[in-house]
């Protein structure tokens, strides 16, 4: 489509639109910023400080879930990946583990700052993606257990 950008990520692109979208999805190959799994040279960090999804969350944008569930939230990647680098400080063995996403989606459910509505017969949520990630940051550092896969 004629104005959309794409990173250029080999695992996890991202399309923008609109007023800046060019600047919005470049620079996805740096190597700065938190280092995940899907880090393949020659390709940078996946949810590094310079990935869409990063700029995304430290922008405080919102995201639109549109007919699809918890399962499906690539943001609960960041929260694995921020948690990951946050214990690798204090081990730098720690392994990377896998969250459990639906039922961080209840616990986002219960807990969290969302608006939900419908289209047509496609359930959606609106919430600010810092204050999702946040929150499940919060919950996976106090109550690991019911989380990890």
């Amino acid at each position: 489509m004629s104005g959309t950008h794409r990173s250029n990520h080999y695992s996890h692109p991202i399309a923008a639109r609109g007023r800046d979208a060019k600047a919005f999805v470049s620079d996805h190959l740096r190597r700065e910023g938190y280092q995940s799994p899907w880090d393949h040279s020659p390709w940078g960090r996946t949810y590094g400080t310079h990935s869409p999804m990063f700029r995304a969350y430290t922008m405080n944008a919102k995201l639109l879930m549109i007919g699809v569930d918890y399962a499906t939230s690539t943001y609960i990647h960041l929260v694995e990946v921020i948690h990951w680098n946050k214990r690798l400080t204090d081990d730098p063995r720690a392994e990377y583990f896998r969250l459990k996403r639906p039922e961080l989606g209840e616990f986002w459910e219960r807990f969290g700052q969302l608006k939900q509505g419908q289209v047509g017969n496609s359930v959606c949520r609106l919430f600010h993606i810092k204050t999702y990630v946040d929150t499940l940051l919060a919950e996976v550092a106090r109550n690991p257990e019911p989380y990890v896969v």
